[in-house]
């Protein structure tokens, strides 16, 4: 998260204002993506990579055990397009 740390921890509106506007027109349309600042090239929405992943669908595999690789790799597979397992609940 871009934030003014160390004087707090409150997010930077200015900085999450391109992320922001992006991930809503993704949410309505599918579509979306931010320009880099230095090179001008679009990463879309999809594209990012946060330690989490935005998008659909989402599973959730409750009260099971530990999701074996190879049980990732099929279902991902299957999707049809990158996965990334998460731990926790959000």
């Amino acid at each position: 998260m871009i934030t003014d740390h160390p004087l707090s921890f409150d997010p930077d509106e200015q900085a999450w204002k391109p992320f922001r506007d992006a991930t809503s027109r993704w949410v309505e349309t599918g579509e979306g993506g931010v320009a880099c600042a230095t090179c001008g090239a679009v990463a879309p929405v999809g594209d990012w990579q946060f330690g989490f992943d935005l998008g659909a669908p989402a599973f959730g595999f409750w009260r099971w055990p530990p999701l074996d690789v190879s049980f990732c790799g099929e279902f991902g597979n299957q999707l049809g397009h990158r996965t990334e397992e998460q731990a926790g609940t959000f």
